[in-house]
């Protein structure tokens, strides 16, 4: 039966969270994350490049129902649930090294601890993919972008931790690199895109304070999410020399310098726009 009570739709999207942490794995996040991006839709290309479609729309969710509104109640649950789990595991990487060093014991084994870390990661970084494919708006959009900069937090964790290690490059490392370099980052310059193309236009669209304050936290948000991104392929280019495996084969460096660059355009017609409003 289909539950149209969004009050009681989060209730339930609640509780099923709360008992998500602690499974073995995140398979229903995945699940939740996909069934989102079929409720919202997904990014539109008009939305990335920044022009209306055909119908005069900009590829903003226009999904409308008791459908329409529950996915957009749930989706704020989850960006949540999510950036509190990537939280926690940044802590703990941080901290595996030391703790299984003052733990000599050998029910302690940090290379399962790794394996299973790398296994959950996978499932979240699958369940934030479809987020990032998703038509959001703010202040969802902006929710996911920092939930991102936890993902990349977590993998320059992990990676530390691989350097400090320096034990063998497991296949299931090797799995998060692939993800997190080709896939995961590619979509995460397409949400990018089209969150600053979208807001763009909004903030076009409307004067006063509350645009100048969203101005000042895109400002902020984008620079810091590419900033820890290029942190994680330093350190990934780090771990490569000295493990003697090629991981950066998954990473296309360039792609940051040639996204900021794209970014700057979009920032600059939004200055000019200002600048010929205030001559006028």
């Amino acid at each position: 039966r289909t539950i149209e009570d969004i009050g009681l739709s989060k209730s339930l999207m609640n509780l099923l969270l709360s008992l998500e942490r602690n499974m073995a794995d995140f398979d229903t996040i995945e699940k939740i994350s996909q069934d989102l991006l079929n409720i919202l839709g997904p990014i539109t290309e008009y939305q990335i490049s920044g022009r209306e479609g055909k119908d005069g729309k900009d590829g903003k969710d226009g999904k409308d129902g008791k459908g329409g509104k529950i996915g957009k109640a749930g989706k704020g649950l989850l960006i949540s649930f999510l950036d509190i789990i990537y939280e926690e595991m940044e802590w703990l990487l941080n901290r595996l090294k030391g703790f299984c060093n003052i733990n000599d014991d050998e029910s302690i084994n940090s290379e399962e601890i790794e394996h299973e870390i790398c296994l959950r990661l996978l499932k979240l970084m699958n369940a934030t993919l479809y987020l990032e494919e998703t038509s959001l708006q703010p202040p969802s959009s902006e929710n996911l972008i920092k939930c991102l900069q936890r993902v990349y937090k977590v993998l320059v964790a992990l990676t530390k931790y691989k350097i400090s290690e320096a034990g063998e490059i497991k296949e299931h490392f090797i799995e998060v690199i692939k993800l997190a370099g080709l896939k995961f980052t590619e979509q995460m310059y397409n949400f990018l895109t089209a969150f600053l193309s979208t807001n763009n236009n909004n903030n076009n669209n409307k004067k006063g304070g509350k645009s100048k304050s969203r101005i000042t936290r895109e400002s902020k948000i984008v620079p810091d999410l590419i900033f820890i991104l290029e942190q994680f392929e330093r350190y990934l280019l780090q771990l490569s020399k000295k493990s003697k495996t090629d991981l950066m084969q998954y990473i296309t460096v360039s792609t940051a310098r040639d996204f900021k660059i794209k970014s700057e355009k979009l920032t600059g017609k939004k200055k000019s726009k200002k600048s010929k409003s205030g001559d006028n």
